[in-house]
């Protein structure tokens, strides 16, 4: 279940240690790649990008190829002034490291650097690490914006927008509206979490390690199962 332990000092020092922790750790896996996909709002008035939601996840692919790619033909319409982008992108470890740093070192900037783009911002606040679970017994609200989390579980660092920018973009109609295109696009739900809108999310799955869990009829004895791969 998600955790956020408040009492954690998260400094730059803290999340750059924590993601190069993350890369070391032999129990999660090894991490080849990685697959971005960034949500985004242009004003068509202004001919400004405004950042929605990014997410990051780390994996192992057999032969990662680098590839960018908008995912529908054009921009989808909001409102009259509003269009809005999706974006993903399979980058190397090394342009990963890039972003992850440059969001660390910046975060009070208010711009962020994607492909071609320079994506408005607000400025970030560090979330502490966290293990997010697959769903059990449980539903947890993280699931509905993480990848294929429904197995092993993940790891997450987290970067909050405390500004919320977008609130003065769009009318309470065309948020969603946006939610349910988003929805047609990509396994991401961002409708009951809308305190994360903003965000940028990296994800560790846990690849190697297997975790299940089952509770008995009598719900008194709630046994695990862990299962190393390799």
């Amino acid at each position: 279940m998600e955790n956020l332990n408040k009492s954690v000092k998260t400094d730059k020092d803290y999340m750059i240690k924590e993601y190069n922790q993350l890369l070391q750790c032999k129990g999660l896996g090894y991490y080849n790649c990685c697959e971005m996909i960034s949500i985004f709002f242009f004003n068509k008035k202004e001919k400004e990008y405004y950042h929605f939601f990014s997410v990051f996840v780390l994996e192992d692919r057999i032969k990662p190829e680098r590839k960018a790619e908008y995912l529908t033909d054009k921009f989808i319409p909001i409102s009259s002034q509003m269009d809005m982008g999706i974006f993903r992108k399979v980058q190397t470890m090394e342009e990963t490291e890039k972003i992850f740093h440059g969001l660390c070192q910046r975060r009070e900037e208010g711009i962020l650097e994607l492909g071609d783009k320079k994506l408005i911002t607000g400025s970030f606040a560090f979330v502490p690490k966290v293990f997010v679970q697959p769903d059990g017994i449980e539903e947890i609200p993280l699931n509905k914006v993480l990848k294929n989390n429904f197995q092993n579980g993940s790891y997450v660092l987290e970067f909050f927008d405390v500004e919320k920018k977008w609130v003065n973009l769009l009318k309470k109609e065309e948020l969603e509206k946006a939610f349910l295109e988003i929805d047609t696009v990509v396994p991401i739900s961002l409708s009951n979490l809308s305190d994360r809108i903003g965000n940028i999310i990296f994800q560790f799955p846990s690849i190697n390690a297997w975790i299940s869990h089952e509770r008995e009829e009598e719900e008194s004895t709630l046994n695990c199962h862990i299962q190393m791969d390799g």
